[in-house]
């Protein structure tokens, strides 16, 4: 960007894969203070010798390769549209959806460039609270099939959602308990979908990866709770040999008492754990943990 005020950034959903977004898109902004993480070509150049020259004779295209990503300020759970592929909420095996990503600038030579991200898929998405003095943030990248470029901005009407999810929106309860003095917390997803190359140079299609989902959680201890989860069981005075099914976690972000976006998980396995800043004096002792999750359920962006 050449100034500020001089970059688009939005999508539209695509009515197949790498299908276009129809006769009457809907163009939306996924949030504010957005920002432009990757927006990757690769060529996959293969080099083309001869026996008897000791330089690349010339190099041709293989199969294109396009990786996109951006974070933005969390306000609505509309992303889960696109994030899920049952009922906006859920996962199952099969297709997935797509979008197409507009990005241009304002150049300081005049000219306006928009690139055009086609048949891209989520492969990452995380929802981070960093604590009261900074906003939730949703960050996602992910794979793409094509682009295009154009002279003028494509999105006419832009959907630009409002009503941000602050530092002090979060909250977490494990088996029902509130983590009152929650210092950090991240849902990560990953693997979540994947592009299926063809014969020609651009993939053919998209369905879901191997869906790995994790917590990351850092509170102020006031007990041995997370140490005893991460043992096996709220019982357990020492490593276990298997752990406790069962244990439920549900995250949730709201603005001004008004939920925007949650996630429930019906159950969290203690993967890691920790202590933090055991003896530094002016600074407060967490125990980070990490779980595995077991059975997402996110809200449903059309109630």
């Amino acid at each position: 960007m050449s100034g500020a005020g001089g970059a688009d950034v939005s999508y539209a959903s695509e009515v197949g894969f790498l299908g276009g977004v129809g006769d009457t898109p809907e163009y939306v902004l996924p949030g504010r203070n957005v920002q432009h993480d990757t927006g990757e070509i690769t060529n996959n150049l293969l080099k083309i010798v001869a026996p008897d020259d000791p330089e690349a004779q010339r190099y041709i295209f293989q199969n294109f390769e396009g990786s996109f990503g951006v974070s933005w300020l969390m306000s609505t759970d509309e992303y889960h549209k696109w994030l899920f592929n049952n009922g906006n909420t859920s996962w199952q095996s099969g297709g997935v959806p797509s979008l197409e990503w507009y990005i241009g600038a304002d150049l300081v030579s005049g000219n306006y460039v928009e690139r055009q991200i086609q048949g891209w898929v989520p492969a990452t998405l995380s929802a981070e609270y960093t604590g009261p003095d900074s906003g939730v943030r949703v960050s996602v990248s992910g794979p793409y099939a094509k682009e295009g470029d154009a002279s003028s901005m494509t999105p006419g009407t832009i959907t630009r959602p409002s009503g941000e999810v602050p530092g002090h929106g979060a909250t977490l309860t494990v088996n029902g308990s509130t983590e009152t003095y929650l210092q950090s917390c991240t849902l990560n997803i990953e693997q979540i979908a994947r592009l299926i190359p063809g014969p020609s140079r651009y993939a053919v299609d998209a369905v879901h990866g191997d869906v790995n989902v994790t917590l990351d959680v850092a509170a102020i201890p006031q007990d041995a709770s997370r140490l005893k989860r991460a043992y096996g069981s709220s019982t357990a005075t020492e490593p276990q040999s298997s752990p406790e099914d069962g244990v439920t976690a549900t995250l949730t972000f709201s603005e001004d008492g008004t939920e925007k976006v949650s996630y429930d998980m019906a159950n969290i396995y203690p993967a890691n754990y920790n202590w933090d800043s055991l003896v530094a004096a002016d600074t407060d002792l967490t125990d980070p943990i990490t779980y595995n999750v077991a059975g997402l359920t996110g809200s449903d962006p059309t109630v």
